[in-house]
């Protein structure tokens, strides 16, 4: 059995300055502190089940208010302020019952952008869902540079292409001959035979003459 399609948020961001906002703040001067907790159950409600509105039927005010342990009215009484201070959208409120804002539909999609699937009723809309189109699926998006079967071969060619590069450049370099003829460093005479090692260093070796001289010097 197919697994069901997640369509809510397990959580929602709130902002510091929540308290501070004009609407929140008109929102608590008429209906009271206990305005907070209601405001804070009914966002929940909305992110929670589907994500960006919620239905605002006859049950909806006494599960609020069972839920914060207020009175319905106190529930209801909010809500319609809510919407008098633009903190819901009135037009959605009045044609659908439905409680939504931009700023719900914003934080919402922004956060499911990963997703495969996102379900949206196109009534409810406030925002520009085709902003978001493209973004939905781009975690699962088979032309996706990241999970792309054929970009990660071209990244490999690429790479295999800079060693085959510095291969080249390394074979194109003149190779050192296995012995040279040097001077010697000590007598300054010529002809004496210094090898020279893979990298092209010099192993210094005496000339004929000097390791004679020394080993006479010795007796």
């Amino acid at each position: 059995m197919a697994r069901p399609i997640k369509q809510g948020l397990d959580y929602f961001p709130l902002d510091v300055g929540f308290l501070q906002d004009v609407k929140i703040r008109r929102i608590i001067r008429a209906c009271g502190i206990q305005s907070i907790p209601i405001l804070i159950s009914l966002l929940s409600n909305i992110y929670r089940n589907d994500g960006y509105y919620l239905l605002w039927d006859s049950d909806m005010p006494f599960l609020i208010a069972d839920e914060v342990g207020v009175s319905e009215g106190a529930v209801i009484e909010t809500v319609e302020k809510a919407v008098q201070v633009d903190f819901f959208n009135a037009n959605m409120y009045k044609k659908y019952s439905v409680l939504t804002s931009v700023g719900i539909q914003k934080r919402f999609f922004d956060a499911v952008t990963r997703r495969s699937i996102v379900r949206y009723d196109a009534r409810f809309m406030l925002i520009n869902i085709n902003v978001y189109n493209n973004s939905v699926n781009v975690y699962n998006n088979p032309v996706n540079v990241d999970n792309n079967p054929q970009s990660k071969v071209k990244k490999s060619k690429v790479k295999e292409s800079k060693v085959k590069k510095l291969i080249r450049e390394f074979e194109s370099k003149p190779k050192p001959n296995p012995v040279q003829s040097v001077k010697c460093s000590t007598c300054n005479n010529s002809g004496w035979i210094a090898t020279v090692d893979e990298e092209g260093y010099e192993k210094m070796m005496r000339c004929p003459e000097c390791s004679k001289r020394r080993q006479d010097d010795k007796k």
